[in-house]
C-alpha cells in the first residue's frame, strides 16, 4: 500500500513536506487492528459496512480472535 501524506510546513516556502510512504503488509495489518481496536462495537460495525464489502466479512467465534 502506498500512502502520500504532509509531515511538516516548511514556513520560509510556505508549503507543506510532503512524502509517499510505502507501507509494509505486516504495519498495514497493526494499523488496522489498532484502528479498529479503539472503537467502540457500533463504530465498529458502521466502519466495517462503509469499507468493506459483505463478501469479505466471515462470522468467526470468540475463541477464534
Amino acid at each position: 500500500m502506498i500512502i502520500k501524506t504532509a509531515v511538516d510546513y516548511d514556513r520560509v516556502e510556505q508549503k507543506e513536506v510532503c512524502v509517499e510512504i510505502t507501507v509494509p503488509k505486516e504495519v498495514q495489518k497493526d494499523i488496522i487492528q489498532r484502528f479498529v481496536n479503539d472503537l467502540d462495537y457500533k463504530q465498529r460495525l458502521v466502519w466495517i459496512n462503509e469499507n468493506i464489502t459483505a463478501s469479505k466479512v466471515i462470522p468467526i467465534t470468540e475463541d477464534e480472535l
